[in-house]
């Protein structure tokens, strides 16, 4: 018979005592890594009780008794085989067992860690499976006894249902020949934190499958009762009640335990009425029906009004029979009336929540009926056919990666993201650009014509829906006119005119006749802007002039006769500051405010020059000018 070493079975339970899981017979205890426990804290202990003789049937969740909550689940685990643990069993501390061929045995992993599969949320009907603890892969001791398998001492079946049992692999990854409880590789496993311990390494007997029971009920912290109570239950730790009678309220507790709660108000069956007066703010709760009757009598209830009513609030008993509600009335699902009066069409801010468009006409009549009638004669621009298609994600994909949407066409839509919509496992997703994706503002982007780029990974199992609705052409009603020629509302109708053609090969508008200004854009601004030495003006005509200045050089403005101080141009200058005059050839000072010179020679008015005084041309002086003008010169 298999016997393990005396070194294995004290590190074992020395190691155990002390919180430390038994990895390695060359390790003391303060080099073991992985924690274990005697299960004391209520966190860790089995709160709920555990069938004494369950099936062995995998995946089957299993009570102690009918009417119990399941406790146990029977599982094939994953083994693998635990970091630091390789060593060579003959070696001095090895502990290596003394049957027969052990003496040469080989150095390899002495222990293994339980794991659940990888497959164990759709095997499994657990209920707390896929949320934290149950989930697909998880190893046992990184839980700290939130799973743990079940100890023998909870069954006194011959065979015991609790002994865990290993397996090799078959060599396809499956369950291969049983490696018996006491086969003389000698092993053992803490049911605590499912850490499977070899005494003795045998390269032809390396488990890889497990088959054991483990807890999935609630553990003691979880605080219930499956079983009777008996004593008074009305006290606090602080020996005060925790059940206070409040008005028309008595509350008596019996030696056994009991408690009775009474009420002193009246009511029930008899013709007394009970009243709810209670001034300070709390609450009404029931999880049956509430009827507020009024005047309906106390013997109205919901049933009343419906077999589905389970609300009721009776108006007054004239003909409106109102009832009134103070602030917003929030409801989830749909409202029904007989009749509604008011207007209907304010929102709280006092503004209207129907608002016309385009060719729509709305209208609030005095008792709160709304008319919204169309204007528009012909159609007008809308979605055209729409597609959906639906693609299952069968291979994970990652961030940024392309994915795939043949059969829908995102050109069709004009990649207007107003006509693209994209859903993920029934989610609507954000669509912007490439760089908003990257920053993860956005969900995705189009890519091309039929691909889309995800800001996150796809799971294998995705679902991903796409609608796309293509760019609708205007349903218009007959056109009038003839072929090229822009259509327009003639009194009412659509007409066409010689006089405004539009050629769609060069894209080019003509018209005989154009009227009005000419010269604003959209916002009021001119669209024409006039630079260095140009005038733009726009006649009532919507005519535009634009001009330029005209330059004369060396005009002959006369010659002095030493008493005259005025001459005039020939023409009206632009601007003073553009006017040279010259006196025997000797340019003249202009004036003071243009050149900031503390003199001046001349000033202008229009087209005369005015000589200052002192500065009068001396007689049989010839006077010549050079200046800019807009009117035209030959």
């Amino acid at each position: 018979m298999a016997g393990k070493s005396n070194t294995s079975a004290t590190f074992f339970a020395q190691k155990k005592l002390l919180g430390k899981a038994h990895t390695s017979n060359l390790k003391v205890d303060g080099e073991e890594l992985i924690g274990s426990n005697i299960q004391a804290s209520f966190s860790q202990v089995f709160g709920q009780t555990i069938p004494d003789s369950p099936a062995q049937t995998l995946w089957l969740l299993q009570s102690a008794s009918i009417s119990a909550p399941a406790t146990v689940e029977y599982i094939h685990f994953a083994l693998s085989v635990v970091t630091g643990t390789t060593y060579d069993a003959d070696a001095s501390g090895g502990g290596a067992g003394s049957d027969s061929g052990e003496s040469s045995q080989s150095s390899g992993p002495h222990t293994y860690r339980f794991e659940l599969p990888s497959n164990y949320t759709t095997n499994s009907s657990n209920p707390k499976e896929g949320k934290g603890i149950f989930d697909n892969g998880r190893i046992l001791h990184e839980t700290l006894g939130k799973l743990q398998l079940i100890p023998p001492f909870f069954s006194q079946t011959s065979p015991n249902p609790y002994n865990v049992k290993i397996f090799k692999d078959n060599g396809s990854g499956g369950i291969g020949d049983e490696i018996p409880l006491l086969d003389n590789i000698d092993w053992n496993v803490d049911y605590y934190n499912g850490i499977l311990f070899l005494q003795d390494y045998k390269s032809t007997k390396i488990p890889a499958h497990a088959k054991a029971f483990a807890y999935v009920g609630d553990f003691a912290n979880q605080g219930f009762f499956e079983s009777s109570l008996s004593g008074s239950l009305t006290q606090l730790t602080d020996g005060s009640s925790y059940l206070v009678a409040g008005d028309n309220v008595t509350i008596t507790s019996a030696s056994n335990g009991q408690v009775t709660i009474s009420s002193t108000g009246g009511g029930g069956g008899s013709s007394s009425s009970s009243f709810f007066n209670e001034t300070s703010s709390g609450f009404i709760n029931t999880t049956g029906s509430l009827s507020i009757a009024g005047g309906e009598g106390e013997s109205h209830v919901t049933s009343n009004v419906g077999s589905d009513t389970f609300f009721f609030v009776s108006g007054s008993l004239d003909d409106d029979n109102k009832s009134v509600f103070g602030g917003d009335v929030v409801i989830s699902g749909s409202i029904t009336s007989n009749k509604m009066s008011g207007s209907l069409t304010q929102l709280t801010d006092g503004s209207s929540y129907l608002v016309a468009g385009d060719n729509i006409t709305i209208t609030t009549a005095s008792n709160g009926q709304i008319t919204i009638v169309s204007t528009a004669t012909g159609g007008g621009g809308s979605a055209g056919p729409r597609t959906k298609k639906i693609y299952n994600v069968d291979t994970s994909i990652t961030s940024g990666s392309i994915f795939n949407t043949s059969a829908v066409s995102y050109e069709d839509s004009g990649y207007n993201p107003s006509l693209i919509d994209v859903f993920l496992n029934g989610q609507l997703l954000l669509s912007g650009t490439n760089s908003q994706v990257g920053l993860g503002e956005v969900d995705y982007f189009v890519h091309s014509k039929n691909q889309l780029k995800f800001g996150f990974d796809l799971q294998t199992d995705d679902v991903v829906n796409v609608v796309v609705s293509a760019t609708g052409s205007a349903e218009a009603g007959n056109p009038g006119g003839t072929n090229t020629q822009v259509q327009f509302n003639d009194g009412g109708s659509l007409n066409g005119d010689s006089g405004l053609v539009f050629n769609k090969t060069t894209n080019t508008l003509t018209t005989d006749n154009i009227s009005g200004s000419l010269t604003k854009l959209s916002d009021g601004s001119s669209y024409m802007i006039s630079g260095n030495s140009i005038s733009i003006t726009s006649q009532s005509n919507g005519s535009i002039l634009i001009s330029a200045p005209n330059s004369i050089f060396n005009e002959y403005i006369g010659e002095a006769n030493g008493s005259n101080t005025r001459f005039t141009l020939a023409k009206t200058p632009t601007e003073n500051k553009n006017i040279s005059i010259f006196v025997n050839g000797q340019l003249q000072m202009p004036a003071t405010n243009i050149t900031g010179a503390p003199f001046q020679d001349f000033s202008v008015t229009g087209s005369v020059i005015h000589f200052v005084t002192a500065s009068l041309p001396p007689e049989g002086s010839f006077l010549m000018a050079n200046y800019t003008t807009n009117q035209s010169i030959s």
